[in-house]
């Protein structure tokens, strides 16, 4: 007898949603493009800039905000250790994601998570 119990990916992007499965730690590497509005070229991000990354609950409590640097080739990184990992109990959330260099830029509004329940 052959027992095959399988998970989807975690985490993983499904429809514009990220998801995982709670208490699940991990990284996620960004990649955030950015135009000037005026010229259309596109915005270099720097080791000099930070990207500020906001999640709230379903009352609007932000369950957690962290500032991650942009690294030399101009990614960034999202850590989720388990002390973070632990305060996403299963449910819904909603992320944004705000660039900040010279200007204070909004990349993302009102992003959802989804954080599955794993027994």
């Amino acid at each position: 007898m052959e027992l095959n119990i399988t998970a989807k990916k975690s985490p993983r992007i499904e429809d514009g949603k990220i998801f995982w499965y709670e208490g699940d730690t991990f990284s996620i590497e960004w990649t955030i493009t950015l135009t000037d509005e005026t010229t259309h070229e596109e915005i270099n991000l720097s080791p000099l800039d930070t990207v500020l990354f906001k999640f709230s609950n379903a009352f609007k409590n932000i369950v957690y905000e962290c500032e991650c640097e942009v690294e030399e080739d101009g990614k960034v990184i999202l850590e989720i250790p388990k002390a973070v990992s632990e305060k996403f109990t299963v449910g819904t959330y909603t992320y944004s994601i705000k660039y900040k260099g010279e200007d204070i830029i909004t990349v993302a509004a009102n992003g959802i998570v989804e954080v599955e329940a794993c027994q």
